[in-house]
C-alpha cells in the first residue's frame, strides 16, 4: 500500500519540479528506475538537497531495488530534513502539490526509516545493534525503548558478576540507564549476598548487626531461621525468638521448635516442652488440641448448616456454620452471622468473627480482608502485612499485591517485596513474573528486578524454560534471557504440550519443537477449538486437510494414509480411535493391519481403553493386553488404583478392577478426598462419605438415600 501511495503522489505532482534534472529524478522514480534516479539525485544533491536528499532517502528506505540501505536512508532523509526547515513559508507554499516534498512526507518517511530499523533490530538483537542503532539513528522516536533494550544486555549480560564493585562500577559508568533503579538495588542485594556468602548462622548475624536498616533484613532473619531449622538446632531456633521475636513472626519458629523437642507427641514430650519453654504463647491450647492433631475431620451439613465428624462418621463439631473450609494448619475458616472466623479441631473460636473473606492457613499464615482491604495474618491474628485492595494466593512463595490499581508483591513475612508500582504482575513461575508497564510486558525477578524489558505486546507465563510473546502483532517464543527461540512471524502460537508448539499462520497450523525446529509444513486447516494437546502429543500429529485427518509422526512418518479418516485421534501406547463416517475403530500403529472395529465409541485415560459396542463397554489393560471386564455402561473412568466409576442415563456407580459392583450406577457425584480409603457421594443434592475399604457409609447427610 505504501508504494502504490508513492508512486500515484509522484505522478500526479512531479511535473511542476523546481528544476529538470530533479523533475527527471523523479520521473524516473515514479517508473521505478532507480538506477537513473539515484544518479540524478546524486548529481542534483548540492544545488538541491532537501529535493534531492528526499529522493535518495525513498530509494534506500524501500526494498524493491538493489540499493536498499536503511542507515543511508536516514542520512538523507534528516539532509532533507534539515535544509527543508531552513527554506521561507512562502518557498514551501510555492512547491506544495509540484513535489511531494512537505512537513508531513518528510516526517513520515523519516519514522517509517526508523520504525523499520527498529523491526530489523528486534529480530536479532543485540547489545551491538542496540549501540549502532543508537548511533545512527540519534533523532528516533524508539530511541528510549532501544536505549533500555541496550541497557538490558549490558545488565543482564551472562558475565555479568553479581558483586558490590560490578554494580559500584555500572552505576558510575551508566548513570542515564533505564536499570539505575535496579542497579542500585542490586547493589544492595550484592552487599547482602557477599556478607551472607557462607550461608552460616554466623554469616547472617554478621548481616543483621551490621546493617540493621538494609533492605534484605527481612531476608537476613527468615535465612538464619531457615537456617537453624533446617540444622534441627533448638538452642538457635529458641534464640532467635527471644531476639527477634518483637520484629519477626515467630509463628514457624515456635512450631518447629515444638516439632524438634517433641518429635512424636506424646504427653511426656510435650510436658518437658512446656517446662522447659515456659513462655510458649499457646501453653494453654496445646495439650487439648494434640488429642485432635492426628484426627482427620470431614465436613459435614444438617439443616443447611456446616460442621465436621471424624473418619468413623462421629459428629466432631456441630453443624453451625454458614459456610467452612477443610483444616490446615490445625485452624478452618468458617462463616457466622455474615463474618468468618477461625475454629480448632475442639470446636472453639480461635480468631474472632470479624472477617468479610478469610482463607485457610497455609505456611502458618492466612490471607483476610476486612473493611474491604486484604492482608496477612498468623495464627495469634497478628497483622503481619500493610492492607491492601486485593492479594492473590501465594506463588513460589510470593504473594501478588494490588493497591490503587497497581500491582506489587509481598513474602510469607509480609513483607513488600516489589512495591506496587506496576500495571498488571502475573504469578511466579520458574523464579518470573509477567509484568505490564505503559502498555508493554515483560518478566520480573523475584527481587522485583527487570529480568527481561517490556517490550512486548503479550507474553505468556514461562514453562519449561521459554514464553511466548507477541511483538508488532506477531507470536514467537522467547527464553529466560529474552532471545526468539522461535521468530514473531507467525499470527498464533499456542501453548507448548510435550515440547511441541502449534503454530499459525494464514489460518493454517503446522508444529515446531522447542528448539524452533518445524517438525510439518504449516498447510493444515486451523480450528481454533483444538489446542496443542488434542493435536500432538510430542511424537505424532494429526493433520486435517479439507478431505481427511492423517497421523504423521514427527519425521514424517505417516500411517494408514490407506484410508480416508473423518476423524483420527492421538496414539495412547500405540492404539489409535479413528472414525470413518460412522464407524469407529481402534488400531495399533505398529501393526496397520490390526484393528478392533464396529465401535459405538473408543477411549483411553493413558492405561485403559473403553471401548463400547453392541454387548457393552469393555475395560481394556494396556500393559496387559487384556480386558479387565465387560459392562452394561455407556462410559467408564479411573477414580483411583484399583477402582472405577462408571455411568448410565441412570447415574454413576464405582466397581472394582474385576468389575464387581460396589455402587450401583444411582449417584450423581463419586469422588476422592485427601484421606485415602474415602469417597464423598452425592445423590439429590445430599452428601455422605463412604469407606472404601470398608465398603460402608460412615456419615450420611439427613435425607441422603444409600440406596
Amino acid at each position: 500500500m505504501r508504494r502504490l501511495f508513492l508512486t500515484t503522489t509522484l505522478l500526479a505532482c512531479f511535473f511542476g519540479a523546481t528544476a529538470s534534472g530533479i523533475e527527471n529524478g523523479y520521473k524516473a522514480l515514479a517508473i521505478y528506475d532507480y538506477f537513473k534516479a539515484k544518479e540524478i539525485f546524486y548529481k542534483e544533491l548540492k544545488k538541491y538537497p532537501a529535493e534531492a536528499g528526499f529522493g535518495l532517502a525513498t530509494i534506500y528506505y524501500r526494498n524493491d531495488n538493489p540499493f536498499h540501505q536503511l542507515d543511508s536512508a536516514y542520512k538523507y532523509i534528516n539532509l532533507g530534513k534539515d535544509h527543508f526547515s531552513l527554506w521561507p513559508e512562502a518557498k514551501k507554499i510555492g512547491l506544495k502539490n509540484k513535489l511531494p516534498l512537505n512537513d508531513s512526507s518528510l516526517v513520515s518517511l523519516h519514522d517509517s526509516i526508523c520504525k523499520k530499523a527498529f523491526l530489523k533490530l528486534m529480530q536479532k538483537a543485540d547489545e551491538a545493534g542496540a549501540e549502532q542503532y543508537l548511533s545512527v539513528y540519534h533523532q528516533s522516536k524508539y530511541n528510549r525503548r532501544v536505549m533500555c533494550l541496550r541497557d538490558s544486555f549490558i545488565f543482564y549480560r551472562p558475565d555479568r558478576k553479581l558483586t558490590v564493585e560490578a554494580f559500584t562500577n555500572y552505576l558510575r559508568t551508566y548513570p542515564q540507564s533505564c536499570y539505575l533503579g535496579d542497579a542500585r538495588n542490586l547493589l544492595e542485594f550484592a552487599i547482602y549476598m557477599e556478607t551472607t556468602a557462607g550461608k552460616t548462622d554466623k554469616a547472617y548475624l554478621t548481616y543483621i548487626e551490621k546493617y540493621h536498616k538494609g533492605k534484605y533484613l527481612p531476608y537476613a532473619k527468615e535465612e538464619l531461621l531457615n537456617y537453624y531449622i533446617k540444622n534441627k538446632n533448638a538452642e538457635g531456633i529458641y534464640s532467635f525468638i527471644k531476639n527477634y521475636g518483637s520484629t519477626y513472626p515467630t509463628t514457624l519458629a515456635w512450631n518447629m521448635l515444638l516439632g524438634i523437642e517433641a518429635p512424636h507427641h506424646t504427653k511426656t514430650e510435650l510436658q518437658a516442652f512446656l517446662e522447659k519453654y515456659k513462655e510458649y504463647p499457646k501453653r494453654d491450647e496445646l495439650e487439648e488440641e494434640f488429642v485432635y492433631w492426628q484426627t482427620p475431620f470431614f465436613l459435614i451439613k444438617k439443616n443447611d448448616k456446616l460442621g465436621f465428624c471424624d473418619s468413623t462418621g462421629k459428629q466432631m463439631i456441630e453443624p453451625a456454620f454458614n459456610d467452612a473450609e477443610d483444616f490446615s494448619e490445625g485452624y478452618a475458616p468458617v462463616l457466622k452471622n455474615d463474618l468468618y472466623g477461625y475454629i480448632n479441631k475442639a470446636g472453639k473460636t480461635k480468631i474472632e468473627f470479624q472477617y468479610s473473606e478469610a482463607s485457610r492457613f497455609s505456611d502458618n499464615v492466612a490471607i483476610v480482608q476486612k473493611d474491604k482491604k486484604y492482608f496477612l495474618i498468623d495464627y495469634s491474628n497478628k497483622v503481619l502485612s500493610a492492607r491492601y485492595d486485593d492479594i492473590a494466593d501465594f506463588s513460589e512463595g510470593l504473594a501478588i499485591v494490588k493497591k490503587n490499581n497497581q500491582f506489587g508483591a509481598i513474602n510469607l513475612n509480609g513483607q513488600e517485596i516489589i512495591k506496587p508500582s506496576f500495571d498488571m504482575i502475573s504469578d511466579y513461575s520458574e523464579g518470573m513474573a509477567v509484568y505490564l508497564k505503559n502498555g508493554k510486558y515483560g518478566f520480573l525477578d523475584k527481587q522485583g528486578f527487570a529480568a527481561i524489558a517490556p517490550l512486548y505486546d503479550w507474553v505468556s507465563s514461562f514453562k519449561n524454560g521459554q514464553a511466548r510473546a507477541q511483538f508488532n502483532k506477531l507470536f514467537g517464543v522467547i527464553n529466560h534471557k529474552g532471545d526468539f527461540v522461535i521468530e514473531p512471524a507467525f499470527d498464533l502460537i499456542d501453548e507448548a504440550h510435550k515440547g511441541m508448539y502449534l503454530i499459525v499462520k494464514n489460518n493454517l497450523y503446522g508444529f515446531a519443537d522447542s528448539t524452533g525446529c518445524f517438525t510439518s509444513e504449516i498447510k493444515y486447516i486451523y480450528q481454533p477449538s483444538l489446542k496443542t494437546a488434542a493435536l500432538t502429543d510430542g511424537k505424532f500429529q494429526r493433520l486435517i486437510t479439507a478431505k481427511k485427518q492423517e497421523l504423521q509422526n514427527i519425521n514424517g512418518g505417516k500411517y494408514f494414509s490407506e484410508h480416508v479418516f473423518d476423524e483420527i485421534g492421538l496414539p495412547v501406547n500405540n492404539w489409535v480411535t479413528a472414525r470413518e463416517k460412522s464407524k469407529i475403530s481402534v488400531y495399533n500403529v505398529l501393526k496397520p493391519g490390526s484393528a478392533k472395529r464396529s465401535l459405538l465409541s473408543a477411549y483411553s485415560d493413558g492405561k485403559y481403553w473403553y471401548l463400547e459396542n453392541k454387548k457393552g463397554l469393555n475395560v481394556y489393560d494396556l500393559s496387559l493386553e487384556k480386558t479387565l471386564f465387560t459392562l452394561e455402561a455407556t462410559k467408564a473412568s479411573v477414580l483411583m488404583p484399583g477402582y472405577f466409576t462408571t455411568e448410565n442415563e441412570e447415574g454413576k456407580g464405582l466397581v472394582d478392577r474385576n468389575g464387581a459392583e460396589i455402587l450401583p450406577m444411582l449417584y450423581d457425584e463419586i469422588s476422592t478426598n485427601p484421606l485415602k480409603n474415602f469417597l464423598y457421594i452425592e445423590r439429590n443434592e445430599k452428601g455422605a462419605y463412604f469407606n472404601i475399604s470398608a465398603r460402608t457409609f460412615v456419615w450420611k447427610e439427613e435425607g441422603f438415600d444409600a440406596l
